[in-house]
């Protein structure tokens, strides 16, 4: 990937996750002070048919690594997932999300 971009808002999207199990670039992240590494585990469970009548909970999990400003910690995070949470949940019918947000300073 290509960092011809300058500032620290070239990093934080260039140096987090951009889908599900994507870690992110962890060394770049935490070469810029201003900047902390974080990493999160969502889990998304759902009800699914499996044959004709039959529907039965699956569960999904995947991890994500941000690279955010230092003044966002996994405890301010973890404050405001539930509200996160409770959009997911209300958007897809059937569907319950757990956000877990598990790291500072790597994996």
């Amino acid at each position: 990937m290509s960092r011809n971009y300058t500032g620290l808002n070239a990093n934080i999207i260039l140096d987090s996750g951009k889908s599900f199990n994507d870690l992110g670039d962890y060394m770049n992240c935490n070469n810029e002070k201003q900047l902390r590494y974080i990493s999160n585990n969502l889990k998304i469970t759902f009800n699914r048919p499996v044959v004709y009548d039959k529907i039965e909970p699956t569960t999904v999990r995947f991890v994500m690594g941000y690279c955010l400003p230092q003044v966002c910690t996994s405890s301010y995070l973890n404050s405001i997932s539930p509200s996160i949470i409770q959009r997911a949940n209300g958007a897809i019918q059937n569907l319950t999300v757990a956000l877990n947000i598990s790291s500072e300073s790597g994996l």
